[in-house]
């Protein structure tokens, strides 16, 4: 995998989790599920950029 893809799959991540925080049903911790990540937070470290 190229750096420019791992660039492109975390842009549709953080785009896919600031769609789905823009939906009040869904908890940190569901965002992690649907999104891949491994707890809610990754969510907010990937949210903060770190």
């Amino acid at each position: 995998m190229t750096v420019s893809r791992k660039r492109e799959d975390v842009q549709a991540r953080h785009q896919e989790i600031q769609r789905l925080r823009r939906q009040p049903r869904f908890t940190l911790g569901q965002i992690a599920l649907a999104v891949g990540l491994a707890d809610h937070s990754s969510v907010l470290h990937h949210l903060n950029g770190s």
